[in-house]
């Protein structure tokens, strides 16, 4: 019984997954333009971990009662092994949006505040040309 209720939490897993990438891929389907670094973003942007051990599919040989308790155990220990991949995967992945988030409102941030000090710039030169010409913008 204990393998099918291994079964069950991984399928589950399977679907947290899923739906995780789901909402990466419509997080960034939305996005038409930017640069995080070197990297453009766009819908074709994909991510990855970077941390996280991915484990792989033990190979299973059941021939005598012995061989069958260890792949039972080799699996159960495979499921196991998932959830920690998929549990490292998420935290990741949250603490990748979180860090894209604030160096993206820091990007706009300086761009506001560069942008702002252009105008100011822009209409000191104004008032400067103006008066130059025996005008006023007052």
């Amino acid at each position: 019984m204990k393998a099918f209720d291994m079964l069950r939490s991984l399928k589950r897993l399977m679907v947290l997954a899923f739906l995780i990438q789901l909402t990466l891929v419509w997080s960034v389907s939305f996005v038409s333009a930017g640069q995080l670094g070197m990297t453009s973003i766009s819908t074709w942007t994909s991510w990855e971990p970077s941390d996280c051990y991915e484990p792989t599919v033990p190979y299973f040989s059941c021939y005598d009662e012995y061989s069958c308790k260890s792949a039972v155990d080799e699996y159960n220990d495979y499921v196991s092994e998932v959830r920690s991949y998929l549990a490292c995967v998420q935290s990741e992945a949250e603490a990748d949006v979180r860090n894209v988030t604030r160096a993206i409102q820091d990007g706009i941030s300086e761009a506001a505040s560069e942008k702002s000090s252009d105008v100011d710039d822009a209409k000191y030169m104004l008032e400067n040309a103006l008066e130059s010409g025996g005008y006023s913008l007052r």
